[in-house]
């Protein structure tokens, strides 16, 4: 579009033409993430034709500054519930994903680990504590980084949202479901959710919180 608007042809374009291309990607309110994401995929595009045809070197550009969101690292009570809330605050985020961000701070895994949770992942083994013996709850990953197999603790908060979750929407909704969280899209499907669609969730997190929200993230806390 930039081309044709332009009327630029590549082999006789001006060595400023990937500055003007990023002014013309600004001009349409682009946010500075998404203008350096099409410039750098524009340059990847120019760097395989030049290696096909004549296409002269350009001058680069200057890119605009992408804002720094704060890192997550919940170390406090009140940074939890900060995030719990702004989850909350978000009626595009609903159930299975709803509660596996819920859940994330209190577990640890790793965003594929998550999805590909099984029913019968999840277990309770005793525990010795300092108040004496308790149920801790546990999940299996069964296909963890690097082909290996662990199991996670989960934390008494984790498992209290885990519980009302199995209770009151995968038991009445996806009654002997293989998977902890299926696809439900107007219709239950035989799979867990999509892996975009929980990037898609917290990222929206991201947008409200101002910061940085992830499923590494979420590791960072729990390991905190």
């Amino acid at each position: 579009n930039f081309l044709a608007l332009t009327g630029t042809a590549l082999p006789a374009a001006p060595k400023t033409v990937m500055q003007d291309f990023v002014v013309w990607l600004v001009g349409r309110g682009l946010a500075p993430r998404t203008v350096r994401v099409v410039y750098f995929g524009a340059r990847r595009y120019i760097e395989w034709l030049r290696n096909r045809e004549e296409v002269p070197e350009f001058v680069e550009p200057d890119l605009p500054k992408v804002p720094l969101l704060q890192m997550l690292t919940f170390r406090t009570d009140a940074e939890i519930m900060e995030y719990l809330r702004a989850l909350d605050s978000l009626p595009t985020i609903k159930e299975p994903i709803l509660s596996m961000l819920r859940l994330w701070p209190f577990c640890g895994l790793r965003l594929n680990e998550m999805i590909q949770l099984r029913r019968e992942d999840v277990s309770e083994t005793e525990v010795e504590t300092a108040n004496g013996k308790v149920m801790w709850r546990v999940l299996r990953v069964v296909h963890a980084k690097g082909g290996k197999f662990r199991e996670v603790g989960v934390m008494p908060a984790g498992a209290r949202v885990l519980d009302y979750y199995v209770r009151t929407w995968l038991d009445k909704r996806a009654p002997g479901h293989v998977y902890l969280w299926p696809t439900w899209r107007s219709k239950l499907r035989p799979k867990p959710v999509h892996r975009v669609s929980v990037i898609e969730a917290y990222l929206a997190v991201a947008r409200f919180m101002r910061k940085h929200v992830t499923s590494h993230a979420m590791r960072r806390t729990y390991g905190t």
